[in-house]
């Protein structure tokens, strides 16, 4: 299954990695909404909140806040801005992708020898590395942040005043927090990741930083300038 799998991503490299990034950039934000819904009802009823492992309550008493805490899940969870979200990644998949090639073509990265001295491999692999980072940071991240908040505006049925509010509350927060996450990821990525697999790479840590910045999105700050379409919003 894994060999069929395999074969099918080298047949079709950007349908394969739309439909897996859109799969996990959407289940980054169920996991963003679960958590925000989570640490919302926790703090309606003075519940302690992000404590993991450990339950002081009695068990009737757990037990009833369990079942309160799905009841609040299936009332406020919006299972269409996870939609959106998975829409908004699988749109960009083939960008990444090609993005992926230019850069693997424009600015190769050597294979250095094990027995090759120190000071070569920093010279012939690290000094490559870096700079293929640095460009795929500093022209590539604004890029994807604004791609992102344009078009989730969008599918939320914002337009253009919309679009430069989220952006100007937004847009510089989210792509400083993206510094902190994707220039070690992507060092690892173009170092060691063979290029048909890394979207694919990208994808997987994007599960997590989606949750993050889907979170960012439906913040306080963003639904006090920027309408959004989700009835109780939580903050990629």
């Amino acid at each position: 299954m894994f060999l069929a799998l395999k074969q099918w991503i080298a047949r079709r490299p950007v349908l394969a990695m739309s439909l897996l990034s859109g799969t996990l950039a959407g289940t980054g934000d169920a996991m963003a909404q679960s958590i925000a819904l989570r640490e919302k009802y926790k703090a309606e009823h003075g519940l302690p909140t992000l404590v993991a492992g450990k339950d002081t309550t009695a068990t009737t008493s757990s037990q009833s806040q369990q079942h309160g805490l799905i009841s609040h899940w299936k009332r406020h969870y919006d299972p269409l801005r996870t939609v959106r979200f998975t829409i908004n990644a699988a749109i960009f998949a083939p960008i990444v992708f090609r993005w992926h090639k230019f850069l693997h073509h424009a600015l190769p990265i050597p294979t250095v020898n094990p027995s090759t001295p120190f000071t070569q491999c920093v010279r012939h692999a690290l000094l490559p590395l870096l700079r293929r980072v640095a460009v795929d940071q500093a022209v590539f991240g604004p890029l994807a942040n604004t791609v992102f908040f344009t078009t989730i505006t969008l599918l939320e049925g914002g337009w253009i005043n919309e679009i430069k509010d989220k952006m100007s509350q937004l847009w510089l927060t989210t792509y400083l927090a993206g510094l902190y996450v994707w220039p070690t990821a992507q060092a690892i990525n173009f170092m060691f990741v063979p290029l048909t697999y890394r979207v694919a790479f990208s994808a997987t840590v994007s599960m997590f930083w989606q949750a993050y910045i889907s979170w960012v999105n439906s913040s306080p700050r963003a639904a006090a300038g920027v309408v959004l379409s989700q009835p109780a919003p939580p903050p990629s």
